[in-house]
C-alpha cells in the first residue's frame, strides 16, 4: 500500500529528495545504519550514508572517507568513492545483481570477511539490494543494517525491496533528467561557443574563445589550447593554469609520447579518467596546483588544421568522458579549427591588403624620386617597412668600370661588411653578381643552400643573423642597372606570391633608376647652362677677398633665375649684386642674364638706390623680370665705405672684426615693379679692415620646416661660427649648416666679400699629388707680395709643403672629390712685427703608418722652420686634419711651440 515514503519516492525529482524519502521509508524498521551507492561517470560508486551512528560509517566502505560531491548532489553525510571491484556487499550486488539478506553479522562476515567493523559493533540482520533502472541496467545499491539478530520478517523484506525498487526508479528518473539537463547545457554552451568563435576577429580572439568554450562545453577546470610551432607543440593560452605550472608540458617535442602529442600525431582524442592514469602517463601535471591533485585529462586534436594542434582539458577530480562528451569535444574542435582558419584567412587577407597598399606607397615614393640617391633611400626604407627585410643593399653597375657592381647604399649591414663589398666583380661567386650577370633573380632560402652554392660569401652574408636572401636584378627597357639585395632573419621558401612582390618592386626600382639617370644628365646640362649665365671670374682689387657659390635647387630640369655678380669699376670701387628672378625655366634664365648685365652697366654711373630705380624702369621691357628681388652694394676699398640698396631682397649679413654679426636692415624697398613707382632708399655702413659681408638669395633661408626668422637666426650663427674664417670658408660653413648637406628646394646664390687687413691667400685644389706644386707656387707668390724675405719664403713654403703632402696622403681612399685647402693671412704680432698664419686643412682620415726609414720627419721639419704649430684631428663625421703654422717676419725662427 502507498505510504508517505513511497509517495515521496514516486514524486522525487532531485537526489536530495530521494535520500529524504529513503530515510522516511526505512524509519519504521529503525535501521542502525544504511547507505546508497550509485555508479558515477568515472565508473566507481559514490556512496551516501543515510543513518549516522558514531564510528559505524567506516564499516560500510572499508576505505578512508574523503569529502566529495557525488552524483547524488549535496550530501547529508560524508560521501565517499568506492571501486566497483571492492570485496564489499554494495559493489557485489551491483556486479552480479543478486540481493543479499543476512540474519546475523556472522553470516554477513562469512561472505564478506573484509567488511570491517561489523563484528565489533555487534550488528544484527543486514541486507544489500541492487538498484536496477528501467532499462534493466544495474547502477547502484541499497544496504541496511538492523539492530537485532535474526532474519527479517517477510513484511519487512517486502518493504525494503519496495523501497529499493522505488529508489531505483526515482534515481534512474533523476539521472535521466540530469543527463538531459547536461546534454541541453552542452548544446547551449556549444551554441554560445559557435557564436563567440564566429565573432572572433583575429587569431588571438579565437584562442581566447577556445579557452572559454572548454569550460562551458566540457566543464573543464583548466583549459589550454596548444598549437605547433616548428618541431614543438607550444601553449597558446590557458585558463585555470599557467605556463609556469604546466612547465615542460607547455612546450613539447611533437614526437614525445604524451597524451597531447599522441592525440596530435594520431588524430584521436586521448582521455585519462582516473588520477592513477594521469599520474602514470603525465606525472608532471598530476599536481599542477599545490594541494589540489589532478584527476583527469582530455586531449582533443584539432583536425585538418594548417599547423598541428590540440585542445587540452584538465579536471580536478576523476572525470569519465563518455561517448557523448567525446562527440561534443570533437564538434568543439571542428568549430575551433573553422574559426582558426577564418581568422588566419582574414589575417592573410589583411596582410596582403597591407602589403598591396604599402607596395603602392613604395611605388609612389619611387615615382617621386629624381636622383639615384633618392631612389636608393626609398628602396632601403620600403624594403624593410613593406617587404619585411632585415637588411637591404642597392648596387649599380659602375659607369667607369661596367665589369663590377658598386654599392650605392645599404641598410642593416655592418660597416666592415659594406666596405668589403663596396665593389663586386660581375664574375664573383655571389648572389648579387650572379643576378647582375644573368639578369634573373637569385633566391637562397637557407644558410645550407648559401654554403653549397655561394661559399665565398657565407661569412659576410650570414652576419647579423641572416638566414635567407633574395637578389633581384634591376632591369628596365632591356638594360640592367644593378641589383637589389634583401636579407631576412628567418629561413624562407619564397613562395610565388612573395617572389612576385619582390620582382615587381625591383622592376619599379629599375624604372626609377632609369628616370634618375636621365634626370641627372639633363639636370647637369641645365646647371651648366645656368652657370654659363653667371660671371666666370670675380673682379676684385687687392685688399678685398671675394667668394661665391651657386647651388641649383631640386626642381626638375628647369634652370632658375638666381645670380651674383662682382665688377671692378674704373675708380677702384667694387660693385656687387645678388638677385632672384621669379619663376624658372629659360624665361627666368634669360631675364636673369639681362638684369645682371644691365645692372653691371648702370653701376658706375649712380648710387645703389638710383641704379635700382633705373633697373626697375628698364625691367618693364624685360620679359620675366617683374617682381625680381635684388641686393646691390658698392664698396670703396680705401675707406671701407659701403652703400647699399635692397629691392625686396633679404638683408645682407655683416661680420665685424672680433666676430660680432649683424643684419643690414637699411635701404629696403619693394621688388622690381615699375607700376608701383616707389622711391628707392639706400643705406651706408663703414667696414673696418677684417670685416666680412655676405649676400644671398632666399633659397638659403626659406624651408618648409622652419620660418624665415629661424632661417636668418641660423644664418647669423653660421657666419659667427669662426671669427677668422675668410669668404671661402664662410660660404662652405653657411651651406653646410643651413642645408645640412641636402639640396635646397630652390636655387641658392651666395656672394661673400671681405675687406682684408692685409692680403689673404685662399687656395682650394683636389687632394692629389699634382696639386702640390700649384700650392707651393701660390704660397711663394703670396709671401713675396707681403714682403717676406727669400729665407722666410723658403722656410714657410717647405713647412707648408710638408703639411700639404700629409693632407694629400690622408685623402687616399676616402673620396675622389677630397679637397686640399690652403689659407694664408698676415696678422699683427708682438713688437708690431707681422706674423704669417698658414692653415692647411683636409677632409681625409688620419692613418697611422708603420715606421720606416725616411718617414716621419715632416713634423720635425715643420717644427724647425716655424715659431708655432697647432695640430688638430677630427672625429666621427668631422673627419680631417688641420695644421696651422705661424712665423714672425723680420726675425729668426724661434723654437716652435707645438699644440
Amino acid at each position: 500500500p502507498a505510504t508517505p515514503a513511497t509517495t515521496a519516492l514516486t514524486t522525487a525529482s532531485a537526489p536530495t529528495e530521494v535520500l529524504r524519502a529513503i530515510r522516511l521509508g526505512l524509519a519504521p524498521l529503525d535501521p542502525v545504519d544504511a547507505a546508497v551507492g550509485v555508479l558515477t561517470e568515472e565508473g566507481d560508486l559514490a556512496i551516501e550514508t543515510l543513518a549516522h551512528i558514531e564510528g559505524r560509517t567506516g564499516a560500510w566502505t572499508g576505505a578512508a572517507l574523503e569529502p566529495h560531491a557525488g552524483a547524488l548532489g549535496p550530501p547529508a553525510g560524508r560521501p565517499v568513492r568506492l571501486g566497483l571491484g571492492a570485496p564489499l556487499p554494495g559493489p557485489a550486488v551491483v556486479r552480479d545483481g543478486r540481493a543479499r539478506w543476512w540474519g546475523s553479522a556472522d553470516a554477513a562476515l562469512a561472505e564478506f570477511p573484509s567488511w570491517p567493523g561489523l563484528r565489533d559493533n555487534a550488528h544484527g540482520a543486514a541486507c544489500s539490494l541492487p538498484l536496477v533502472g528501467d532499462d534493466g541496467v544495474r547502477f547502484g545499491f541499497l544496504t541496511a543494517i538492523f539492530p537485532g539478530p535474526g532474519d527479517l520478517p517477510g513484511a519487512d523484506r517486502a518493504l525494503v525491496s519496495l523501497i529499493a525498487r522505488q529508489t531505483a526508479q526515482a534515481l534512474y528518473r533523476t539521472r535521466l533528467q540530469e543527463a538531459e539537463t547536461a546534454e541541453l547545457h552542452r548544446a547551449v554552451a556549444l551554441q554560445e561557443a559557435t557564436a563567440s568563435l564566429s565573432a572572433a576577429a583575429d587569431r588571438a580572439d579565437v584562442v581566447r574563445a577556445m579557452v572559454v568554450a572548454g569550460r562551458r562545453v566540457l566543464a573543464a577546470d583548466r583549459r589550454a589550447p596548444v598549437l605547433a610551432h616548428g618541431d614543438e607543440l607550444v601553449l597558446e593560452a590557458s585558463s585555470g593554469v599557467t605556463a609556469e605550472q604546466l612547465g615542460d608540458l607547455a612546450r613539447r617535442p611533437r614526437g614525445a609520447g604524451t597524451p597531447l602529442t599522441v592525440a596530435v600525431a594520431e588524430g584521436r582524442a586521448i582521455h585519462l579518467d582516473q588520477p592513477d592514469a594521469v599520474r602514470a602517463r603525465v606525472p608532471e601535471v598530476a599536481g599542477l596546483v599545490p594541494g589540489v591533485p589532478l584527476g583527469a585529462l582530455l586531449a582533443v586534436p584539432l583536425p585538418a588544421l594548417g599547423q598541428p594542434g590540440a585542445l587540452m582539458f584538465l579536471y580536478r577530480v576523476a572525470h569519465r568522458t563518455d561517448t557523448a562528451a567525446l562527440a561534443v569535444a570533437g564538434t568543439l574542435a571542428q568549430l575551433c579549427v573553422q574559426a582558426l582558419r577564418r581568422a588566419e584567412h582574414a589575417e592573410d587577407e589583411r596582410a596582403r591588403r597591407r602589403t598591396a597598399e604599402r607596395m603602392q606607397e613604395a611605388i609612389a615614393s619611387l615615382t617621386a624620386t629624381s636622383t639615384t640617391v633618392d631612389v636608393a633611400r626609398s628602396a632601403l626604407g620600403m624594403g624593410t617597412a613593406v617587404l619585411g627585410a632585415a637588411s637591404v643593399t642597392i648596387t649599380v653597375l659602375d659607369p667607369e668600370d661596367p665589369t663590377q657592381l658598386r654599392l650605392v647604399d645599404h641598410l642593416g649591414l655592418a660597416d666592415a661588411v659594406a666596405e668589403r663589398n663596396a665593389a663586386i666583380p660581375l664574375d664573383a661567386g655571389t648572389p648579387l653578381a650572379t643576378a647582375a650577370r644573368t639578369g634573373t633573380p637569385v633566391y637562397v632560402g637557407s644558410p645550407e643552400e648559401l654554403a653549397a652554392d655561394y661559399p665565398v660569401i657565407v661569412a659576410d652574408a650570414s652576419s647579423g643573423g641572416r638566414a635567407s636572401w633574395a637578389s633581384l636584378p634591376l632591369v628596365a627597357s632591356g638594360r640592367t642597372f644593378g641589383v637589389l639585395g634583401f636579407g631576412y632573419g628567418q629561413r624562407r621558401a619564397f613562395p610565388p606570391d612573395e617572389r612576385l612582390a619582390l620582382e615587381t618592386f625591383a622592376s619599379r626600382c629599375a624604372e626609377a633608376l632609369g628616370r634618375a639617370e636621365r634626370f641627372e644628365a639633363e639636370h647637369q646640362a641645365a646647371v651648366q647652362l645656368q652657370r654659363a649665365l653667371l660671371p666666370v671670374t670675380l673682379d676684385a682689387p687687392d685688399g678685398v677677398g671675394v667668394a661665391a657659390r651657386y647651388l641649383p635647387g631640386v626642381r626638375g630640369l628647369m634652370v632658375g633665375g638666381d645670380w651674383y655678380d662682382v665688377s671692378l669699376m674704373e675708380d677702384g670701387r667694387v660693385a656687387c649684386s645678388v638677385g632672384d628672378v621669379v619663376g624658372q625655366g629659360t624665361a627666368a634664365a634669360a631675364a636673369m642674364g639681362q638684369l645682371r648685365v644691365t645692372l653691371r652697366a648702370l653701376a658706375p654711373f649712380a648710387g645703389p638706390a638710383d641704379v635700382l630705380t633705373r633697373l626697375e624702369q628698364l625691367s618693364g621691357t624685360i620679359p620675366g623680370a617683374h617682381m625680381a628681388t635684388v641686393a646691390h652694394l658698392v664698396l670703396e676699398p680705401g675707406t671701407g665705405e659701403v652703400c647699399y640698396s635692397l629691392a625686396g631682397h633679404p638683408p645682407p649679413v655683416l661680420r665685424r672684426p672680433g666676430g660680432r654679426v649683424t643684419l643690414l636692415e637699411g635701404g629696403r624697398g619693394t621688388p622690381l615693379a615699375p607700376e608701383l613707382g616707389q622711391p628707392r632708399a639706400e643705406a651706408a655702413v663703414r667696414l673696418e679692415p677684417g670685416s666680412l659681408l655676405l649676400l644671398y638669395t632666399d633659397g638659403l633661408i626659406e624651408r618648409r620646416d622652419r620660418s624665415i626668422d629661424d632661417g636668418l637666426d641660423q644664418l647669423v650663427a653660421a657666419v659667427a661660427r669662426d671669427p677668422e674664417a675668410g669668404p671661402e670658408a664662410v660660404c662652405d660653413t653657411v651651406l653646410a649648416e643651413l642645408l645640412g648637406g641636402e639640396h635646397a628646394a630652390d636655387d641658392v646664390a651666395l656672394l661673400c666679400l671681405e675687406l682684408l687687413a692685409s692680403p689673404r691667400l685662399e687656395l682650394r685644389a683636389p687632394a692629389r699629388p699634382e696639386s702640390l706644386p700649384v700650392a707651393r707656387q701660390a704660397l711663394r707668390a703670396w709671401l713675396a707680395s707681403v714682403g717676406a724675405t727669400q729665407e722666410e719664403t723658403t722656410d714657410l713654403v717647405l713647412a707648408a709643403g710638408e703639411a700639404c703632402a700629409n693632407a694629400v696622403e690622408h685623402a687616399e681612399g676616402v673620396s675622389a672629390r677630397a679637397e686640399l685647402r690652403l689659407d694664408a693671412a698676415l696678422e699683427v704680432g708682438e713688437l708690431a712685427r707681422d706674423v704669417v698664419r698658414i692653415t692647411v686643412r683636409d677632409a681625409g682620415r688620419w692613418v697611422e703608418r708603420p715606421a720606416r726609414p725616411g718617414r716621419g720627419l715632416g713634423l720635425d721639419i715643420m717644427v724647425a722652420l716655424v715659431d708655432g704649430l697647432d695640430l688638430g684631428r677630427g672625429t666621427g663625421e668631422a673627419m680631417g686634419t688641420t695644421v696651422t703654422l705661424r712665423r714672425r717676419l723680420g726675425a729668426p725662427a724661434a723654437p716652435a711651440s707645438v699644440s
